[in-house]
């Protein structure tokens, strides 16, 4: 197992193993609660985990199931069309 397995483990076990909105056990995700862009998706796996490392130690990370987290990110990205402000270029910076 690689070290970034072990820590994206170490992560939920922190952070529980259910969503944080529907309660739901399966097919979970880490997700920013509040959002930084979304390049990170882009980004190579070990890279990704580092991230989420850091948003944890920021208190901005959750489990989300996948479902919630689709939902949420469809939100995001309708606040950000309707709020140019807000928006995000790829390094996660506001414009």
């Amino acid at each position: 197992m690689t070290w970034a397995r072990k820590l994206r483990r170490k992560i939920f076990r922190e952070l529980g193993y259910e969503c944080a909105i529907c309660g739901k056990t399966r097919n979970l995700e880490l997700d920013c609660k509040k959002p930084v862009g979304n390049s990170h998706g882009r980004w190579s796996y070990d890279t990704r985990i580092r991230f989420y490392r850091t948003m944890l130690k920021e208190n901005n990370l959750q489990v989300l199931c996948a479902k919630c987290h689709n939902t949420k990110s469809t939100r995001e990205q309708r606040r950000i069309v309707n709020h140019p402000e807000l928006r995000f270029d790829d390094d996660n910076t506001p414009f």
